[in-house]
């Protein structure tokens, strides 16, 4: 896996996530982002530093190590 940096307008922040080493990475990240850019139009993230929580959220904007990671908190 790779680690790699995706902007989050809504929230002002950059945002890691891990995307998978076989394949095309250019491919890789663009699908990663627009997932991740699918998730925030959705209204599906939210951040507890900035008081952030919509109804229905499925990942959260957690930082680790003074790096913010994007992960999955609920399964619907």
């Amino acid at each position: 896996m790779t680690d790699v940096i995706i902007h989050l307008a809504s929230f002002n922040k950059d945002v890691q996530v891990s995307v998978p080493d076989a394949g095309d990475l250019s491919e890789n990240f663009n699908e990663a982002a627009a997932f991740v850019k699918g998730l925030e139009a959705r209204a599906k993230i939210r951040d507890q530093e900035l008081g952030v929580d919509p109804r229905g959220a499925t990942h959260e904007i957690v930082r680790k190590d003074g790096v913010y990671r994007l992960e999955r908190f609920r399964f619907g």
